[in-house]
């Protein structure tokens, strides 16, 4: 008697993953949404900056080259020189005037000594234009380090001594606009992507009616749909890891990286679950891809019950502000996730078995 070896189950499972590899390469329209995604993440310290001048031009270290007239007796015009992108020239008042009606400069400083001591400087520049507000703002920087030399040359004047503050090593991020909407927008794309993919290759076997061939190597329905879904649960996790590396490149840390990733795996678990249900259930693609975005769309709002929302979530945890209450939901969402996963399977191969025969 001849005794053969048992398949190995997981040597199968692993040959069916890499078939969906190779299938999702040839999407174009996974491969087009990885591109857009790609993008968004590569340019986010661009998108960042952009954002951040907005509200807060001096938080960019932006400059522009500029002509400036200065007029007064002296003082100011020694901070100006020292700029690399300001061309200083000293002027009388309607001098300078007539040259920044002309066009021939940019802007015009003016400087004025009262009796007291007090000095007033006046800035004449052209409105609105990115030249013009960067000027300002960079006008503004000078300003404040020409009142700090005054102060600490007229010290003894004073009563009080004088109380000197380090600058911030870098400017704020824009804490909003990174964590609250940046970090969820690169998590939950390929969360969403992920489950449409097991989705759709479920929903291909059955239309190809290729389930039959499959079903004849000793794997079992579950461990082939275990098979087809293995690419598109490692798919989501791998990608926000990658995303999370080229923020990092553009300065823009994201702290818990292990609670991130478990929740982009525990709500892939879920949409991947329901997504293979769908797909068998449904059997035909457009079908399913309705369907799909209907049930995506309910348990985003039915998400909203958890103690933290999932967006919520993973802004607080990307910026490092994780509490008890937000691991509690993240373990209701693996939880939940497996559960759906295991239910989806479990109903998914009992119908396809009735289905295929």
């Amino acid at each position: 008697m001849t005794l053969r070896p048992k398949p190995r189950r997981m040597t199968g499972i692993l040959a069916l993953a890499r078939k969906e590899l190779a299938d999702i390469g040839r999407e174009k329209t996974i491969t087009v949404a990885l591109v857009v995604q790609l993008f968004i993440a590569g340019f986010s310290a661009f998108l960042a900056v952009g954002l951040t001048g907005l509200y807060d031009p001096s938080a960019s270290n932006a400059r522009t080259s500029a002509d400036v007239a200065y007029v007064g007796p002296g003082g100011f015009d020694l901070v100006l020189v020292g700029e690399r992108n300001l061309d200083v020239e000293k002027l009388g008042a309607e001098a300078a005037v007539e040259a920044f009606q002309e066009g021939r400069i940019d802007a015009v400083v003016q400087e004025t000594q009262e009796a007291n001591g007090t000095r007033r400087i006046s800035l004449l520049v052209e409105e609105g234009g990115i030249p013009a507000t960067l000027l300002i703002t960079q006008m503004k920087g000078l300003l404040e380090r020409y009142e700090e030399t005054l102060r600490t040359e007229r010290q003894g004047r004073l009563e009080q001594e004088i109380l000197k503050v380090e600058p911030p090593s870098r400017a704020a991020l824009p804490y909003a606009f990174v964590y609250a909407t940046l970090v969820p927008l690169l998590l939950f794309t390929p969360v969403f992507l992920s489950g449409a993919v097991a989705g759709d290759s479920v929903t291909q076997e059955v239309q190809t009616r290729t389930l039959v061939l499959l079903r004849s190597a000793p794997l079992g329905t579950v461990r082939i749909l275990a098979g087809k879904m293995l690419i598109p649960l490692l798919l989501a996790p791998l990608q926000f890891l990658l995303w999370v590396g080229l923020l990092a490149l553009n300065k823009l840390p994201v702290q818990n990286l292990a609670g991130l990733l478990a929740l982009s795996l525990a709500c892939t678990l879920v949409l991947s679950g329901a997504g293979v249900a769908l797909g068998a259930a449904l059997g035909r693609s457009n079908a399913v891809q309705a369907a799909y975005a209907l049930v995506a769309i309910l348990l985003g709002l039915v998400s909203l019950m958890l103690p933290v929302s999932p967006l919520n979530l993973a802004a607080r945890l990307a910026s490092g502000s994780a509490n008890p209450e937000v691991w509690l939901t993240v373990g209701l969402l693996a939880l939940l996730g497996v559960a759906t996963t295991a239910v989806g399977m479990a109903w998914a191969a009992r119908r396809l078995r009735a289905d295929q025969g």
